[in-house]
């Protein structure tokens, strides 16, 4: 029987003469040696008594030998105690012919690494383990890597539960989601299973009223590769309606397009945006539609009379002696009185016709779609006969009489505001005219003499602009915290020299905007605010900036913006230095989204003036340039008593606190509102109890002593 052993590693001694070692296979095994020494792997072959037979340069020099060192030593006295004792057992089980692999902490020259071993047996011919072939790989930097991805992976799953959204991915065909933050559940109160497992999830638990626009939305967005930001409500699990701003990225991976996005809860900011809204638009005292609601219904209630060519009419009705009553019973019965009023008008009209408070005593009626013109004198009728019963007040029995006027389009007017002007005009009249008991007149040209009065006026107005009659006052802006002045406002005033009185921006300003003039008075002001501007810098005692109201027409001009831009050139201003004021009536088109967005790129400041008493929503100032809210006067009063005001005041400075605007306060005029501000965190504030608008010699030297 042959006894000898053939070689079966290129690594393994030659002990058994020279049985099949070759030339070739000596130049084989050279080869094979050059390049296990070029490698940066540790290779070692091991006899059975774990003696070293070869190692490789990288081996070697892992522990700190030259090879041949190594060659003949035991493992025992290359391996500390802890190495040793790890490795033994995975030697004795290769030595019985298994090819082990497993991970080792190894102290080497170099330092402490961690290592994958892999021992494979050498068989010889017969089926005996003549020795082992031992392949170590330094995975050191993989696992540094793998722990911080590790890390990261945690890091990043702990920032994406922390966002107060829902994080999320999906499909961009079938809308499903892939992924869900955890908020999810939170927010709407669906398990993740259900988010990640139903295909039509999202479509099947959007608001029924949204969803074909939003589905439709995203698919157009999708389609398109286009980014998307969008407001909607889904249904929670509770049943609870709840908004979200999504905000949807389209990104195409592979040639894939995907779908990442964050949903943020708006719930609340809606609910603010909705009691501002309400608060803006109704009577805080009856609940009916106010001023501005009124004028918004009675536009509509004209284009729709002017299509249908049916009769309509607005009437204005006063209470008479209302003063007397509050005197008498108290304003808490003056206020059940005005409810009770609203009330009984509601009985007596349609429900497509309106009610809506003006101010004070006074209310206002839109009928509509009237058979003829004799309608609205038996409507009146109806209301007079019904008002010769008395209200129920604080226990006693009041007997109400009122006077009313009526205008009707279109000989009366075919604007809102003059048929609405036109019917107080014929309810003064009759008020007047009639001491005691219902009384109602229509509005004729017998009232014309008003209106003559106006063309005069309109024409003086005309000359002063023509003359350069007008002045700009200025009054000053605080601010809260330092106390110092951020800011003037050009105030227009008009010593009329023909009269010797001063005439204020309540008479100018409507007479301008109604007969045209506002255009160019509006520019002769903002070329005076920024002369005078430019002459504080010379001086040295600039503000921040100056102020300019804007008005609506003004801002509609196609060259505002150039127009502007000359102006600052022309007085070497920066744009910065430059605040316009808009009222919110002129935010609603898409040409004046895009004209301040022109306006805000030169770099001037925009402020929403008068803000509260118009229809401005946190989803649609989002979306503007603008940095600064002004609460309206109007608001100011009776704070912090009136819990109506209060309630506006607040609503505003948390809506401009949350889209991170500055807000300022004016007609501030007693240390009451003062503090009540400063408490709810008011940025700005102006009004008489810091200054009264001043003319320019005046405001220089308040100027001057500030700085």
């Amino acid at each position: 029987m042959d006894n000898t052993t053939t070689r079966t590693s290129p690594f393994s001694p030659d002990e058994n003469g020279d049985s099949g070692n070759t030339p070739q296979r000596q130049s084989s095994d050279q080869q094979l040696r050059l390049i296990a020494n070029a490698l940066p792997a540790l290779i070692a072959y091991l006899d059975t008594k774990y003696h070293y037979r070869f190692v490789n340069r990288t081996y070697a020099d892992w522990f700190g030998y030259e090879p041949d060192k190594l060659v003949g030593k035991s493992v025992r006295t290359v391996l500390t105690a802890d190495q040793l004792e790890q490795r033994l057992p995975y030697l004795e089980r290769a030595l019985t012919g298994e090819t082990v692999r497993f991970e080792a902490e190894v102290d080497s020259f170099n330092g402490h690494k961690r290592v994958l071993v892999t021992y494979i047996p050498d068989i010889n011919n017969a089926g005996s383990v003549v020795g082992i072939n031992s392949l170590v790989w330094d995975i050191t930097s993989s696992k540094e890597a793998e722990a911080s991805l590790r890390k990261l992976q945690h890091d990043y799953a702990a920032l994406i539960n922390s966002i107060e959204g829902i994080v999320w991915e999906a499909d961009a065909k079938t809308f499903q989601f892939t992924f869900v933050s955890a908020q999810a559940e939170a927010i709407l109160g669906y398990p993740l299973a259900d988010w990640l497992s139903e295909t039509d999830f999202w479509s099947n638990h959007i608001h029924p009223d949204d969803r074909d626009w939003v589905v439709r939305s995203c698919l157009e967005a999708t389609a398109n590769l286009r980014n998307n930001d969008f407001e909607y409500r889904m249904i929670a699990a509770s049943g609870q309606v709840v908004w979200l701003r999504d905000i949807v990225t389209v990104r195409v991976e592979d040639g894939v397009p995907k779908l990442r996005g964050v949903m943020i809860d708006i719930t609340s900011q809606k609910k603010n945006e909705e009691q501002l809204e309400y608060l803006a638009n109704n009577d805080s005292v009856t609940g009916v539609p106010n001023r501005n609601l009124l004028l918004d219904r009675l536009e509509q209630a004209l284009a729709y009379s002017g299509w249908q060519k049916r009769p309509m009419a607005v009437v204005c009705i006063s209470i008479n002696r209302f003063k007397r009553i509050n005197e008498s019973l108290g304003h808490e019965a003056g206020d059940e009185l005005l409810r009770q009023m609203a009330a009984y008008l509601r009985t007596i009209l349609r429900e497509r016709d309106t009610v809506a408070r003006l101010a004070g005593n006074e209310f206002a009626l839109i009928l509509t779609e009237m058979s003829r013109d004799a309608d609205v004198a038996r409507i009146m009728q109806k209301i007079c006969h019904g008002l010769e019963a008395p209200f129920s007040i604080a226990d006693q029995e009041v007997a109400v009489d009122v006077s009313a006027g009526i205008s009707m389009p279109p000989n009366d007017g075919q604007q809102a505001v003059t048929l609405l002007k036109h019917a107080e005009f014929a309810m003064h009249s009759a008020k007047k005219q009639h001491s005691g008991g219902n009384a109602y007149q229509h509005y004729s040209e017998s009232l014309g003499s008003q209106i003559s009065d106006t063309l005069a006026l309109e024409n003086a107005l005309r000359r002063a602009i023509e003359e350069d009659e007008f002045e700009l006052y200025y009054q000053p802006q605080y601010d809260m915290g330092t106390g110092r002045i951020v800011a003037v406002e050009a105030l227009l005033r008009w010593p009329r020299p023909d009269t010797g009185e001063m005439v204020m921006p309540a008479t100018i300003i409507p007479m301008c905007e109604e007969s045209g003039l506002i255009t160019p008075l509006g520019l002769w002001v903002l070329r005076r605010a920024c002369r005078d501007y430019s002459r504080w810098q010379r001086q040295r005692i600039a503000p921040p900036r100056v102020a300019v109201n804007i008005s609506a027409r003004q801002f509609q001009a196609q060259d505002l913006v150039e127009t502007i831009r000359e102006i600052l050139q022309a007085q070497q201003m920066r744009a910065a230095q430059l605040e316009l004021e808009l009222t919110e009536s002129v935010l609603q088109t898409q040409s004046a989204t895009e004209q301040m967005h022109a306006l805000a790129g030169l770099g001037i400041q925009i402020a929403i003036d008068d803000f509260g008493i118009g229809y401005s929503s946190l989803s649609y100032l989002k979306h503007l340039p603008v940095s600064k809210l002004k609460i309206d006067r109007s608001f100011l009063r009776g704070i912090p008593e009136d819990e109506d005001n209060k309630a506006i005041v607040e609503a505003v400075i948390s809506m401009a606190r949350s889209l991170k605007l500055q807000v300022l306060a004016e007609g501030v005029e007693n240390a009451t509102q003062r503090r009540y501000l400063r408490a709810r965190g008011c940025d700005q504030v102006q009004g008489y109890l810091y200054s009264r608008p001043l003319p320019l010699a005046d405001i220089e030297a308040l100027l001057q002593q500030s700085d």
